[in-house]
This record gives structure tokens, C-alpha cells and sequence, in this order.
């Protein structure tokens, strides 16, 4: 189980050349609450999850961690943070196995799954030593997906993490999310189509008004 953390998001605001993505973003999560991020193509939905992993800088508004100014704790955030994005995190000259080994490695805590378990419950079994170069998207995804399963950190951060999944693809990811929950974890992520998930989800809608 997961210790108690706070994540809470005041009034962000992010501008782009001339352009105000959205403003008055405004959130406060915990363990076992699930927030999903909505907005309209060009709104700022993976530009907020950059600014929440300290990517890129708010233009105004506050994060805290453990009600403490995320800027005086980041690396403790970082330690119980694991964030996908759209960009997938994965080498294409390393095997399905070699790639999830180095991030097994860099995470202190792993969780008791092994990584040829991981590859096999993300449907990739028999595919370990394959290069990555070699997959289909949707496996690609699937490389990615696979880390939740090894790694151990209470907090996911998720840039459309069921893209390119087909059904059974998303009903897995699905009940991995109620499977965190149970741990104690938390889940942030966007999706630009219906996604049904068993708890309560939160919304946060973006977008300039």
C-alpha cells in the first residue's frame, strides 16, 4: 500500500506565443482518486501534464506537493511519479526486455512482478527479445504500458494511454487502473475518447474562456 500524498494544482495558467492555452486550472488529488483531464484539440491537455512534471514553467498559478511548494520537493515527486507521454520513452534499437530493464533499474522500488510477467500481461509474450524498431504502434504502446506493472510509484501521469489500444487493449488498462487504486494510487491522464472505468473519475475541462 501507498503512503498518503497530496497533489493540489492552483489557478495554473499557461500562454503560448500570443495564445492563452487555458487558465484558472485548479485541482486537488490524493491516493485513490482518479482525474481526467478534457479539453478540445489545441486546448493545452499534455501541456498541463508537462507543467504538473515540471517540464515546462506555468505562466501563473501554484503546484504543491505534500502542501509544500512543488518546487521545494520535486525529487520526492519525481521518486513517486511515473508519467507517459505522448512521446512513448522507449529506445527502438533496444529489445522489448532490454528496454524495461533500464527503467526497472533507474526506480528504487519495483513491484513483485518480473519483466518477462510484465511483457506477458501487456500481451507480448514471445516478443522479449524483439527490437523495438520492429513493433507495430500499438505494441510500442504496449512496451510503455508495461512499466506500470514494474515499477513502483503511487502517482501515474498518462498522456492518452489508451491510443492505439484495440478493445481487449483497453479493457486490460482499465482494470490496471482499479488494480492502482486498490494499492493506494492515484491516476492523471487525458483521452480524447470515451473511456468507462469502475471508480469515480473526476473531470478537469481546460481551455481559454
Amino acid at each position: 500500500m501507498y503512503s498518503e500524498f497530496t497533489l493540489k494544482c492552483d489557478n495554473l495558467a499557461l500562454i503560448r506565443g500570443e495564445r492563452l492555452l487555458f487558465k484558472q486550472a485548479a485541482f486537488e488529488l490524493t491516493n485513490r482518486q482518479v482525474l481526467h483531464i478534457q479539453g478540445a484539440n489545441g486546448t493545452g491537455k499534455t501541456s498541463l501534464l508537462r507543467v504538473l512534471c515540471g517540464i515546462i514553467e506555468a505562466d501563473e498559478g501554484e503546484l504543491h506537493w505534500q502542501q509544500q511548494p512543488i518546487e521545494q520537493t520535486r525529487q520526492d515527486f519525481y521518486l513517486n511519479t511515473i508519467y507517459l507521454g505522448h512521446q512513448l520513452g522507449v529506445k527502438k534499437a533496444m529489445t522489448v526486455e532490454e528496454n524495461l530493464a533500464f527503467y526497472q533499474a533507474m526506480r528504487p522500488q519495483s513491484l513483485s512482478v518480473s519483466i518477462s510477467e510484465a511483457i506477458a500481461q501487456v500481451g507480448l509474450a514471445g516478443f522479449e527479445q524483439q527490437w523495438v524498431a520492429n513493433l507495430s504502434q500499438g505494441q510500442k504502446r504496449r512496451v510503455s504500458l508495461a512499466r506500470l506493472l514494474l515499477e513502483s510509484a503511487p502517482l501515474w501521469i498518462l498522456d492518452e494511454p489508451f491510443v492505439a489500444l484495440d478493445v481487449k487493449g483497453q479493457s486490460w488498462l482499465a482494470q490496471h487502473f482499479e488494480a492502482h487504486r486498490e494499492r493506494g494510487g492515484s491516476i492523471i491522464f487525458t483521452s480524447h475518447q470515451p473511456v468507462e472505468l469502475a471508480c469515480d473519475v473526476q473531470k478537469l475541462v481546460i481551455g481559454a474562456q
